[in-house]
């Protein structure tokens, strides 16, 4: 997309505050069911999210500012989840926790997060789309995006992607920053290192499908462009290194071979046949299969449009960069590109191929964006403008019509899981460690926390926080304790912090077994920081107080009193005396 004049006005303060409120209201509507009644109960991730956020939460609160080990999951046996799964949402869901009280906290404070998210998306498109559409075109564009039938009826209320949900706020501030490093502004590095730090905090699969589209944008623009995106992407990444340093470290710890099972079967028309679109035609597949189709209609049009206007050898109507990624994205969700998936491993970790609808929704919004109306615009092209906006408009509210209905019995019938306490319910299979069965180490030990083989040993617990458990034992011979807590490599004892003690995963079903001498003494058992753990931390520290740095040190060069004291003239001074006036 290319940089436009605004018209007369458009680019005020005032004119952008209309703008943003007015999105900003459109979003409240939009989010009246997370505000009063809370996050979706029924969508299909809806357990686990609130299930993570009620121990995330209650571990923050407790003085833990990155809870990555979940020590109450899969009936106290603990989880290591967010070893794996992004922290950023959930950070802010645990800082809304304080607002709410009784039953419902974990799911209002899930929904106000998810509210947020979304009149943020809006405010973020407006910043991205203003500064390179026409202002009637970047709100309706920003609108579009903010509400998109995979954005908000199924990312949110039907499939309750909360995670995947937050990167909507960021895909533009990426887009955004891209377009500055192409006009050369001194703030894209800022732009696109926030956009995409945030991205990798907030949900991995997205950071999959959107990065290489968004380093395909940036050669769109240029070498120089794609360079600086490149140098961004290296500061995000090591911004971000406290998370993914230790993520990609320890994939091998837990199953996440799980998530490659039945990838192929999401294909769009996967055994390329016209009369079956789906694999499985239940009603979510036929939603989401509605918002392709509406997609590819958008495309088509704009491709058009763009024809049009090249052979009357006018301006491009769509920048070819844009129409490129969406046909690109389009061949990822067909059978045709498997042999890219069977290339690429972190492709296969997607889980869905249609996870690129994400990404296609900030494409199909800068295309919508794109359409300025011109009369000069052979009529072909603006015909085509047209059929694309209606098109877009058709399954908005087709799809989200559609969910309507299905939200209101979700929020009807309440949350749905079973007996046991929300934080201890049984966590996603992909995060087990290793071959641990919760199910197996709950039948053994019952409802203990601990469980000596000696029935002569004596155990009394000092202490149960996550990472680190005390308890004092007396036992007159060597025995083995049973923790309820499921082994994870960095687990270790010592006996009075002296000597350490043998730990692993020998107690039932993958529980943590410790080996006991004789003796009174008190055992300490923490689940401590590996290297790529404390090596990812440093990472990030040392990278955002180099940035802060740089930061402070280009404000404090432009300053007047700077200049003063170097001998430059302050802009808007008075002139110097050899110098023409």
């Amino acid at each position: 997309m290319s940089p436009v004049d605004p018209a007369p006005g458009a680019g005020s303060r005032q004119g952008s505050f209309r703008a943003v409120s007015g999105l900003i209201a459109l979003g409240l509507v939009a989010a009246l069911p997370l505000l009063f009644l809370g996050f979706p109960p029924r969508g299909h991730d809806s357990i686990h999210h609130a299930r993570w956020c009620s121990n995330f939460a209650s571990q923050v609160w407790s003085g833990e500012p990155y809870p990555r080990w979940l020590s109450q999951v899969n009936f106290g046996f603990g989880s290591p989840a967010f070893f794996y799964y992004p922290p950023l949402g959930h950070w802010v869901a645990a800082a809304l926790c304080p607002l709410f009280a009784g039953p419902r906290q974990v799911w209002m404070s899930l929904g106000w997060a998810a509210a947020l998210a979304l009149l943020l998306s809006g405010v973020t498109a407006w910043v991205c789309f203003s500064k390179m559409a026409r202002p009637g075109r970047a709100w309706l564009a920003s609108a579009l995006y903010m509400l998109g039938p995979y954005h908000l009826a199924l990312g949110l209320y039907e499939r309750a992607a909360y995670a995947e949900f937050w990167t909507y706020v960021w895909m533009p501030l990426i887009v955004r920053g891209i377009w500055r490093f192409r006009a050369k502004e001194p703030s894209a590095g800022g732009w696109a290192i926030t956009g995409l730090t945030r991205l990798f905090l907030s949900h991995l699969p997205t950071t999959v499908t959107f990065t290489p589209l968004a380093l395909l944008l940036a050669l769109g623009h240029g070498w120089a462009a794609l360079g600086r995106t490149l140098l961004a992407l290296t500061g995000a990444v090591m911004l971000a290194a406290v998370y993914l340093l230790p993520c990609f470290a320890y994939l091998g710890f837990v199953n996440t071979g799980s998530m490659r099972g039945g990838l192929h079967e999401t294909f769009f028309f996967p055994n390329l046949s016209l009369t079956q679109p789906l694999a499985v035609p239940d009603a979510f597949s036929i939603r989401v299969f509605m918002v392709f189709l509406g997609f590819l209609l958008t495309l088509v049009c704009h491709h058009l449009r763009w024809l049009s206007s090249w052979a009357s050898r006018d301006r491009p109507a769509a920048a070819p960069h844009w129409l490129g990624l969406g046909w690109l994205v389009t061949f990822l969700m067909l059978p045709l590109s498997r042999p890219i998936y069977s290339a690429l491993w972190p492709l296969q970790m997607i889980q869905f191929t249609w996870r690129f609808l994400a990404p296609a929704s900030l494409i199909w919004a800068a295309l919508i964006a794109n359409g300025r109306g011109d009369p000069r615009e052979p009529r072909l092209g603006r015909v085509c403008d047209g059929v694309g906006l209606l098109s877009a408009l058709v399954t908005l509210v087709l799809v989200s019509g559609g969910v309507i209905s299905d939200t209101a019995s979700q929020y009807a019938r309440g949350p749905s899981h079973p007996p046991e306490p929300l934080r201890t319910l049984l966590d996603a299979r992909e995060y087990l460690p290793g071959l641990a069965s919760p199910w197996a180490a709950r039948d053994a030990m019952g409802d203990r926390l601990v469980v000596p083989r000696s029935s002569e040993a004596a155990v009394s617990i000092q202490g149960w926080k996550a990472r680190h458990l005390q308890f004092t034992v007396n036992t007159p011979r060597a025995t083995t304790l049973w923790v309820r807590q499921l082994y994870y490599p960095g687990w270790r004892a010592w006996r009075d912090n002296t000597l350490e003690l043998k730990v692993d995963g020998s107690g039932p079903g993958g529980a943590i077994a410790v080996e006991l001498p004789p003796g009174n003494y008190r055992v300490d058992l923490r689940l401590t920081a590996l290297l790529p753990e404390r090596l990812g931390g440093w990472i990030s520290f040392f990278t955002l107080a180099g940035l802060a740095f740089l930061a402070i040190g280009r404000v404090r060069l432009k300053s007047p009193e700077f200049q003063t004291h170097s001998g430059a003239q302050p802009t808007g001074g008075p002139s110097s005396p050899c110098q023409p006036v």
